[in-house]
């Protein structure tokens, strides 16, 4: 992996958190999987776009900023904070990804939030019930 793979991924990752709709294939390698918070299993690229379309869908107004990012033994860690409005609410959380790439593609990824955190903003209960009432049932 070269410092250039390293900057194109990146910033093809900020591009596409800008888009509407994103579309994962333009950072992830076509065998490339993403395991969730939450999940005890990865998903592969189609399951990761069905997660940040609800996303989208359930938060039109999400952004993602990227605080900082590092490589290390061919590894690619940001960290990142989102930004949205769910019905009605403010909502603030932040994350780290980490990311092994095959050229400036994602080929594995595990994503790590603190979902209690965007619970509590919303007023939904740890085991995520209410959540989905207060996103209408979509993303997340």
């Amino acid at each position: 992996m070269s410092e250039q793979d390293n900057l194109t991924f990146i910033e093809a990752y900020l591009d596409n958190w800008r888009k509407n709709p994103p579309d994962l294939r333009d950072v992830f390698h076509p065998e490339g999987t993403l395991l969730p918070p939450g999940n005890l299993e990865p998903v592969d690229v189609a399951g990761a776009q069905r997660i940040v379309d609800g996303t989208r869908k359930a938060i039109p107004d999400v952004s993602l900023e990227i605080l900082h990012w590092a490589e290390r033994d061919g590894h690619i860690f940001i960290e990142w904070e989102m930004k949205g409005t769910i019905r009605g609410r403010k909502v603030t959380w932040r994350g780290i990804n980490r990311n092994l790439l095959r050229g400036s593609k994602s080929l594995e990824a595990v994503s790590y939030w603190d979902r209690q955190s965007l619970f509590d903003q919303v007023g939904a209960t740890s085991d995520g019930s209410s959540l989905s009432e207060a996103i209408e049932g979509e993303g997340l």
